[in-house]
């Protein structure tokens, strides 16, 4: 499977080619002591070598000018300099790595979807425990497939399994509150929030409101895309045109950031599901990142969208 390697931004794309270029070899250790050590050089020999200051003056007028009326702030910056430099290029560096999804990323988004697997490994060794002991009273081909299976049981798990993956990859330190709920769309609606993680958080916005057409669930379930809004509250200032969020009853749900996803069901080229993930904090989820909320999704999606169910289920 392909990994995205983040937004394609010209800023964010020139900020990377100068990372790796500061990462080769021969930059490291020849390139970037000479880009670092000259300049603060240059300017103290211009205040300790009258010969130096004398070759300035008379080539660079404008320099030695500037060097003249203000000594004590380009010694300071001289001073300075190379830690400033190492700043930057730390910053630069943590900027390109934010855009990536990391390995601990990635063991977390297999931990999670692994879980959802146990939960049917367990079904399934339940079943044939049964088999072979030859307790099978009552256990047709049919209703041993529905045991293994039980679609619903499936898709809460893959629900509480997005839950744990956004969890877990939050910031050391950071505790903010996650909740992930699942919408049912019916005839291009919001039909019912059947689930949600935590299960003491339940939705506070109605099933009317969700269905909105300017609602993030309805524009995502419309385009067929991910919504990701980085600040709400700012959002909803939006005109009703350009507006992806439909206010809610909850004050709550009115600020932070939010992410929703559709999930296609390919055989009908239908959205059964849409899922939103919401962060209490704005600017949490950043849509210069939806490359990467994508496909983390879309590992969850593919097993949602094999789980499509009808209310008798």
């Amino acid at each position: 499977m392909k990994i995205p390697s983040g937004p394609t931004s010209l800023w964010h794309s020139l900020i990377q080619k100068l990372v790796r270029f500061y990462e080769k070899t021969w930059v490291k250790f020849a390139l970037a002591p000479v880009i670092h050590g000259t300049p603060p050089v240059l300017v103290t020999a211009f205040y300790a070598n009258e010969t130096y200051r004398k070759f300035i003056s008379a080539n660079a007028a404008g320099v030695a000018k500037w060097l003249t009326d203000f000594p004590f702030g380009f010694i300071l910056v001289g001073a300075i300099y190379p830690s400033l430099i190492f700043a930057l290029g730390k910053a630069a560096q943590k900027k390109v790595d934010s855009h990536d999804l990391n390995v601990d990323g990635l063991l977390y988004l297999i931990a999670a979807i692994d879980s959802i697997v146990g939960v049917k490994g367990k079904r399934f060794s339940d079943v044939a425990w049964r088999i072979c002991s030859g307790n099978q009273d009552a256990l047709t081909k049919e209703n041993a497939f529905c045991h293994i299976t039980q679609p619903m049981i499936q898709i809460s798990e893959t629900v509480r399994g997005i839950a744990d993956f956004f969890n877990a990859t939050r910031p050391n330190g950071r505790h903010n509150l996650i909740r992930v709920v699942l919408a049912v769309m019916r005839n291009d609606k919001v039909s019912e929030i059947p689930i949600h993680f935590p299960s003491d958080e339940p939705p506070q916005t109605s099933v009317e409101t969700l269905s909105n057409s300017s609602s993030s669930i309805m524009t995502a379930c419309r385009t067929r895309r991910v919504v990701v809004i980085d600040d709400i509250s700012k959002e909803l200032k939006k005109s009703d045109k350009k507006r992806k969020f439909a206010q809610s009853q909850s004050s709550h749900d009115n600020q932070g950031s939010l992410i929703c996803y559709p999930v296609v069901h390919i055989p009908t080229n239908t959205v059964p599901f849409v899922i939103s993930i919401h962060c209490d904090q704005s600017n949490y989820f950043k849509y210069e990142r939806a490359d990467l909320y994508e496909h983390s999704l879309q590992r969850f999606a593919l097993r949602l969208s094999y789980r499509v169910f009808s209310p008798a289920d």
